[in-house]
Order: structure tokens, then sequence, then C-alpha cells
């Protein structure tokens, strides 16, 4: 079936050097369906690094259900989808050369976790971010964040443990300006990277 790209990770030069992400780390699958999508998100870690440290959001336009995701649909969808290459070598005489051509491409190849995630909203008065959920999904922990400004969500996440990249700010706000709420993801306490799972 056709199958068509949707969504990326990008990467620049920057200073001191390139953003430590691998743009091969990630494979989402989206399963479409009238007017709503499930995306299932499988992440992949270098042990080499403080991984552990690992935090990323995700613009969405309403507050989704969250659930631990299936690492054997991963291995499933990769074993039917990947090439397998095959090499033909010919040698054709053509004088006193020996060409040697033909290099063949073959076709493709042949637990859903607990949340006891509750919804709750900060006071306004304190000047933080609407809370609109707040959860643990198997190996993370999630919030799903709201505010028409930028301020409030970044201040949040600097207090709740979150590295801020001013780099982020401004296309934050544009996804805060389209009415978007913001889902940030991190490892819960006490989780290592042997624990790390797909996100559904």
């Amino acid at each position: 079936s056709r199958a068509e790209a949707c969504g990326g990770t990008f990467c620049d030069g920057a200073v001191p050097g390139p953003m430590p992400v691998d743009q091969t780390g990630e494979n989402v699958i989206f399963v479409m369906g009238g007017d709503k999508a499930e995306v299932h998100i499988q992440i992949s870690y270098d042990p080499n690094t403080n991984a552990e440290k690992f935090a990323w959001m995700i613009p969405l336009t309403a507050v989704p259900e969250f659930s631990v995701g299936s690492q054997p649909l991963f291995d499933s969808v990769l074993a039917a989808t990947v090439p397998l290459y095959g090499v033909t070598t010919t040698f054709e005489s053509c004088g006193e050369q020996a060409l040697s051509s033909g290099s063949n491409l073959t076709g493709p190849a042949g637990d859903e976790g607990e949340s006891n995630g509750n919804s709750d909203s900060s006071d306004p008065s304190d000047g933080g971010p609407d809370i609109l959920l707040r959860q643990t999904v198997g190996a993370f922990d999630v919030v799903v964040l709201q505010d028409t400004e930028l301020a409030p969500i970044q201040a949040w996440l600097e207090n709740n443990g979150y590295n801020w990249d001013p780099n982020a700010a401004p296309i934050l706000e544009q996804y805060l300006a389209e009415g978007n709420v913001l889902a940030a993801l991190k490892l819960t306490n006490g989780a290592g990277l042997n624990d790390v799972h797909p996100i559904t």
C-alpha cells in the first residue's frame, strides 16, 4: 500500500557541535481512522550518553489517551517492511576486457499498560500553565500543559527538571498561537534505560 512520510527530527550545526539527536532513533507508526489518529512512538537511546535525562515535548491539538506501546508491534512491522538486498554478478567478455555488472534490488520482505492518570489544573493565580493531564505511563511521567504564552510553560518545565533550549522558544510559541497543547514526557524517577518502551 502507499505510504506517505509525516514528521521528522531536524538537526542543525549548533555550536559547539550538532544536536545530540539520532534521526534514525525514532520510529513512528500512524493508524488513521475517521477523525482520529493512533500514534505509536518508539525511541532508541544511546546507553553511552546521559540518555536517562532524555525528555521530549509533543504539540497536540487535544489531550490524547496515553498508554504503554508494544515492542512486538514494531518488531513485526520492521520484519514485514525492511527491504532485502540481493547481488547478482555477471561477467561478459568484451574483447580483452571483462566487464562486471548487475546489482539487483529485490522487493520488501515478506502490552498494553495501566495508567493511573488524573486531570488537574494549576491555580491560575500562581501564573503557571494549566495542567490538563498528569499520569505515569509505564516508565514515563506524562504531563499535558496549556497556556496562551510560553513563559509560564518554560518556568514550569525548568522547575520540574526539564532542560530548556532557548532555540525551542519560537517553535513552541507558534504551536501555542495555533491553540495546541504541549505534552511533556520524561523517564519517571527510578526508571533506567532498560525500562524504556514504546508509547501510544
